[in-house]
């Protein structure tokens, strides 16, 4: 079952129902084992918190809020990272391909960091 959004693309549609569209749109575009990763993050992180609520009334203050909550559960830096990834994802589309007015995602901090794991390598004296 495929949704489609109106001819209007006002975006006042839930979010849980744009992640659909948002996956229909990228089906050709990212490799299977991608889509499968992004679901569940999205599916786990973001549709619990925001699922029911429509696209254009999430606000900034409500993302904060919930990255607060996802900093609680002890997550690494890395993977709050890529969870906040994935709703900036979801805000960036709206906003390019269906003319999402605004995107909140770019008004707030972003939560985590890179993975700050490195490698030492070994001079030939060590």
């Amino acid at each position: 079952m495929s949704k489609k959004l109106n001819n209007n693309r006002n975006m006042n549609i839930k979010l849980s129902d744009f992640v659909d569209i948002y996956f229909d749109d990228k089906q050709n575009e990212l490799k299977q084992r991608t889509i499968k990763n992004k679901r569940y993050m999205m599916e786990q992180h973001i549709i619990p918190y925001f699922g029911n609520q429509k696209i254009n009334e999430i606000t900034a203050s409500q993302i904060i809020q919930w990255q607060n909550e996802m900093q609680k559960k002890g997550f690494s830096e890395a993977y709050l990272r890529m969870i906040q990834n994935q709703l900036t994802c979801l805000f960036s589309h709206a906003s390019r391909i269906y003319d999402l007015t605004t995107n909140p995602c770019k008004k707030v901090k972003r939560m985590g960091s890179f993975d700050v794991r490195s490698l030492n390598f070994w001079t030939v004296e060590e």
